[in-house]
C-alpha cells in the first residue's frame, strides 16, 4: 500500500508485456497463411510499436528495467515479441479453434489500443462520467464567473499528441505554472504521470520534444490548442490546435513530421509580424494550370487546380467581395485597406497578386476571435508581383536555425518531408514530393532551376526497376509513392508467391518487402535468389535499428528499411550495395 506510483511508462510497458506473451501463447496453435492472422498480427505490430515509441527509454528486452516489476517481467521476453508472433504462425488448427483463436486476439487488441490512447491501464474511478472533465480554477475567456468544460477535446489531444511521438506538460491559459490546473477522472492522472516523465527524461534526452497543452474554454465547449515550449537555444513558440493535426496531416503523417524534423517545430510568434515570411508562388511556364511552389532550398510544381481545391478544403481560402475592396473573415465584412499585412515593395515587377495573406496577429487587432491558423485571401485588387508569379505570405518554420518558408504545405499541399540529413546541420533540407504528382512528367530539376543548398532526390545512373509486395493498402501507398520520389519504375505484387512468377520473368533490380511477408512457404528469400540471383532484397520493418542487421542476416535480405521509411534512408542503402 505505500509503493510509490508508477509511472506511465512503467504501467503501459507492463501492460504490454503481458498482453504480448497472452498473445503469442494463442498463436502457438494459429494456422499458416491465415489473412485475417496477419492482418491482426499488422494491428500489433503497429500498436506495440507505437508504445514502444513512447517508453524508449524502458525496452522489454531490457533485464535491467527501471523497476523491479518491469525487470521480472522483461526477463521472459528474450526476443523481439512480434518476431516471436510471426514465427509462431505455423501449427495447423481447426476452423473452431481458429476462430477462438481470432476472437480472442481480436479482444486482446482491443486491450491493446486502449492501452495506446489511454496511456495507463487502470479503471475509472468515475465510470459515469468517463470523458466529462471539469477543469478547476481555469476562468472562461468570454465569462470569468463561468464554468468550464474540458470533454472530448482532452481525449482527442491526448490520443493525438501520443500518436504524434510526443510527450504533453501541461498549464493552465495565461498561466506560468508548468503543472495543469486539477481535473475530475482518470485525465488527470494521466497527464500527472507524463509531466512527472518529462521531468524525469529531460537530463537524458535534452532534445525531446514538450508540448504544452494550453486550455481555452468557450462557452462550456473545451477546445484545446498545443503550444510548441522552449527546447533550448533551437526553440519557439506558436499555437498549433490540436484538431487540425490530427484531421488535416492525419495522425501518422504528424507523428512523422516530428520525427522528421528532430523533433522540433517552430512557428513564429503571432504577436511579432515582423518575423512574417514572404514566398512566391511562379506559374509553370512550361505547363498550363500548374504553379511552382518555391521553397528556400527547392521547388516542386503542382496543379494551380489541386491548390486552390486543398486550401478551400482546409478553409484557409477567402473570397473578396464584389469589388474586391473586402473579404468575409468570421461573418465580418473586412476592408482589405485594414488588414494592413501586405508589403507591395517586396514584389519587384508588375502583374496580379491574386493572394494575399491575413495573419493571427491581425485578426487580434480587429478584434476578431483567433478561431483558425492564419488564413489566405485570394483577391485581384493588390499590388504588383513579378510576371508569371503569385504571391503568398504564410507562417514559418525554424529547422536547425535556418528560416525556412515552407507555406505551410503539409496543409495546403500535403508536401511530405521525405528525407533529413542524419545530422540536422543548419541548412540542410529535405527531398520533397507531392501526392499528386504525375510520374510522366519531367523533373523538377528541367522545370525549374534548384536554389543553392538544396538535397537532390537520390537518383542512380540508370532507373531501378522495383517490385513493392506489401500486404497494407496504406503502406503501400506510401511507399509506393516514396519510391517513385526517387525515380524507380515500381510494380506491385501482392505477396512472395506472386513475386516469385513476376522474378522469373526478369527484369527487376530489387524487391522490397514487407518483414512478415519474408516467411511465405515457397517464396523464402534463398528461394528468390535461385530465380533471380542477382535481385537486392530491402525488408521494410519497425524494429528496432539496433536490430536491423542481424534481422537482415536472419531473412537473407541484403538491408533493413525502417519505419518512417525515409527516402534518404533508402538511398544511402542502395548507394552501399551498389559498391559491393
Amino acid at each position: 500500500a505505500g509503493a510509490p506510483p508508477k509511472s506511465s511508462q512503467v504501467l503501459i510497458l507492463e501492460s504490454v508485456i503481458d498482453l504480448e506473451e497472452s498473445i503469442l501463447q494463442q498463436l502457438e496453435r494459429s494456422g499458416e497463411g491465415n489473412v485475417q492472422l496477419d492482418a491482426l498480427a499488422m494491428q500489433i505490430e503497429d500498436l506495440t510499436g507505437l508504445i514502444r515509441r513512447n517508453c524508449k527509454s524502458m525496452d522489454p528486452r531490457d533485464t535491467s528495467g527501471p523497476t523491479e516489476s518491469v525487470g521480472q517481467a522483461s526477463t521472459s521476453v528474450t526476443r523481439d515479441p512480434i518476431e516471436q508472433l510471426r514465427a509462431s504462425v505455423h501449427e495447423a488448427s481447426t476452423p473452431e479453434e481458429r476462430a477462438a483463436l481470432l476472437a480472442r486476439i481480436e479482444g486482446m487488441i482491443e486491450d491493446l489500443a486502449a492501452l495506446a490512447n489511454r496511456l495507463h491501464g487502470e479503471a475509472s474511478d468515475e465510470p459515469d462520467a468517463e470523458w466529462d472533465y471539469a477543469v478547476e480554477g481555469i476562468p472562461a475567456l468570454d465569462d470569468p464567473a463561468g464554468d468550464p468544460v474540458v470533454g472530448p477535446a482532452v481525449e482527442r489531444l491526448v490520443k493525438a499528441t501520443r500518436n504524434m511521438g510526443c510527450r504533453l506538460e501541461v498549464q493552465a491559459y495565461g498561466s506560468a505554472a508548468t503543472l495543469m490546473q486539477p481535473l475530475r477522472g482518470p485525465v488527470s492522472e494521466i497527464l500527472s504521470a507524463l509531466v512527472q516523465d518529462i521531468a524525469t527524461a529531460a537530463a537524458g534526452e535534452p532534445d525531446m520534444v514538450t508540448l504544452k497543452v494550453v486550455f481555452e474554454i468557450r462557452e462550456d465547449q473545451g477546445r484545446v490548442r498545443v503550444l510548441v515550449a522552449d527546447n533550448g537555444p533551437r526553440s519557439g513558440s506558436g499555437v498549433l490546435d490540436s484538431d487540425d493535426l490530427s484531421r488535416l496531416f492525419g495522425l501518422r503523417r504528424a507523428r512523422n513530421l516530428l520525427e522528421q524534423v528532430g523533433g522540433l517545430i517552430r512557428m513564429e510568434p503571432r504577436e511579432n509580424p515582423a518575423l512574417r515570411f514572404e514566398a512566391f508562388v511562379p506559374l509553370d511556364p512550361a505547363r498550363p494550370g500548374y504553379i511552382v511552389l518555391a521553397l528556400e532550398s527547392g521547388q516542386v510544381a503542382v496543379p494551380a487546380a489541386l491548390y486552390e481545391r486543398t486550401v478551400r478544403a482546409g478553409n484557409l481560402l477567402y473570397e473578396t467581395d464584389e469589388g474586391g475592396e473586402s473579404v468575409q473573415l468570421h461573418g465580418r465584412s473586412v476592408p482589405i485597406a485594414e488588414l494592413g499585412e501586405y508589403v507591395p515593395d517586396v514584389l519587384p515587377g508588375n502583374g496580379a497578386s491574386p493572394f494575399l495573406v491575413v495573419t493571427g496577429v491581425v485578426e487580434k487587432r480587429l478584434g476578431m476571435a483567433c478561431e483558425k491558423p492564419p488564413v489566405i485571401v485570394r483577391t485581384s485588387s493588390l499590388g504588383d508581383a513579378p510576371k508569371g508569379w503569385e504571391h503568398v505570405a504564410y507562417g514559418s518554420i525554424l529547422l536547425e536555425g535556418d528560416l525556412i518558408p515552407v507555406l505551410d504545405v503539409r496543409r495546403l499541399l500535403d508536401v511530405r518531408f521525405r528525407s533529413f540529413t542524419e545530422t540536422g546541420l543548419p541548412g540542410s533540407f529535405p527531398a520533397l514530393s507531392v501526392d499528386a504528382w504525375e510520374p510522366a512528367q519531367d523533373p523538377v530539376s528541367q522545370r525549374v532551376a534548384p536554389l543553392s543548398g538544396m538535397i537532390a532526390p537520390v537518383s542512380s545512373p540508370t532507373v531501378m526497376r522495383t517490385l513493392l509486395v506489401n500486404q497494407s493498402d496504406f503502406r503501400r501507398r506510401e511507399l509506393l509513392r516514396t519510391l517513385e520520389s526517387l525515380g524507380m519504375e515500381v510494380e506491385v505484387c501482392d505477396d512472395l508467391r506472386g513475386a516469385r512468377e513476376r522474378l522469373t520473368a526478369g527484369d527487376v533490380d530489387l524487391l522490397v518487402t514487407d518483414l512478415r511477408l519474408g516467411q511465405d512457404a515457397g517464396a523464402s528469400f534463398p528461394e528468390l535468389r535461385k530465380v533471380c540471383p542477382d535481385i537486392q532484397i530491402v525488408l521494410t520493418s519497425s524494429v528496432a535499428r539496433e536490430y536491423a542487421g542481424d534481422l537482415a542476416e536472419r531473412t537473407g535480405a541484403d538491408r533493413c528499411w525502417l519505419d518512417p521509411y525515409r527516402a534518404s534512408d533508402l538511398g544511402v542503402m542502395l548507394e552501399a550495395l551498389r559498391q559491393v
